[in-house]
């Protein structure tokens, strides 16, 4: 909790944040100090301010607002009643880019249709706004302007874009795996990185070519955003990954990401069959012995990338959580990952 603000009053404060820059840090300090004052008299306030002539104070009456989270249930009425009337009333700019980011906090479904017609808003700034207002939507108008943003002529909107629909896990279709795919030959590095992480999350073959042609940027050093190709391939865990992998080893070892990458791709050696004991620092998995180092904690083998989770070890046909395949199913892949580095081993 911001304690600068303790012995100020929410008037004093509300004058302080009007005189400064709403992109600084300073601002947002005094607007936070704002979110832990007393509700009623801030939502007050708020309406007070969304109801000026001059945009400065419209924009701090939407700021204060936005995550301001009352318990009584009238105020949250209230403060949802008041951004909505902004942002489907305003005409400036930048008071409807802060209604809209607001709207992500607020999740007023009342707000949906507003945002999905601005979605075409000539301003850059004011799309990126409505990313962050429909990002946690799952209704299919919602989602459909998503993925309409995600050939935006912004990268920055399409950056976040790509992020919020392929960390949809709730969500899944041939038009988001489209979408996805589409954005894995994006000019922008982390734009390509979040489209293969997310068609990686859905278990998509077709992100094995773009995630080669990444791995070999990044041994050109042409990617830098790394970390999101090395966990796209931890996700597919694909053996035709790991040959790539290892190219990168001298520059990227200790890279946690990459690291976890090489455990979930690579060929076993033919020695390296065991079988799993009870033990909780034992893989359930490959059977490495004292592959983790806490039995209460989230870890990874390094031999072949399963995580340690409770929930997988309880419950052996679990598809969900930490590990994307069921501990049944990825006992039968470490076998067939065996069996061809026997091949390659030529036994």
């Amino acid at each position: 909790m911001n304690t600068e603000f303790d012995n100020n009053s929410i008037s004093d404060i509300i004058k302080i944040a009007l005189d400064l820059d709403p992109e600084s840090d300073e601002y947002w300090d005094a607007v936070s100090a704002l979110w832990h004052k007393d509700a009623q008299e801030i939502t007050a306030k708020a309406g007070e301010l969304c109801s000026s002539t001059c945009s400065r104070e419209r924009i701090l009456g939407v700021n204060m607002l936005a995550q301001l989270r009352p318990v009584d249930k009238a105020l949250q009425a209230a403060a949802k009643d008041i951004v909505l009337d902004v942002l489907m009333t305003d005409t400036d700019v930048y008071v409807i880019l802060s209604a809209a980011h607001a709207e992500g906090h607020l999740e007023d479904p009342r707000a949906m249709a507003r945002l999905v017609e601005l979605h075409r808003h000539p301003d850059e700034d004011v799309r990126y706004a409505v990313v962050h207002g429909l990002g946690w939507r799952r209704e299919e108008s919602s989602v459909s302007t998503l993925i309409k943003l995600m050939d935006d002529c912004d990268a920055d909107v399409r950056n976040w874009i790509t992020f919020y629909v392929g960390q949809m896990d709730d969500m899944d279709s041939p038009e988001i795996r489209e979408a996805l795919l589409h954005r894995t030959d994006d000019e922008e590095s982390e734009v390509r990185g979040e489209a293969l992480r997310g068609l990686a999350q859905r278990g998509d073959q077709r992100v094995i070519e773009p995630l080669i042609r990444e791995i070999r940027a990044i041994a050109e050093a042409k990617g830098n955003y790394w970390d999101l190709a090395f966990e796209a391939a931890m996700e597919m865990g694909e053996t035709r990954l790991y040959l790539e992998l290892v190219e990168l080893k001298k520059g990227c070892e200790g890279n946690e990401w990459f690291d976890k990458a090489i455990a979930a791709c690579r060929i076993p050696a033919p020695n390296e069959e065991e079988e799993p004991d009870d033990l909780p620092t034992t893989c359930p998995v490959c059977g490495l012995k004292n592959a983790f180092d806490k039995t209460d904690g989230l870890d990874y083998c390094t031999r072949c990338g399963w995580y340690q989770d409770i929930d997988h070890q309880e419950n052996h046909d679990l598809t969900d959580g930490w590990n994307r395949r069921s501990l049944n199913q990825e006992r039968k892949r470490w076998k067939m990952r065996l069996e061809e580095g026997s091949r390659a081993a030529g036994k």
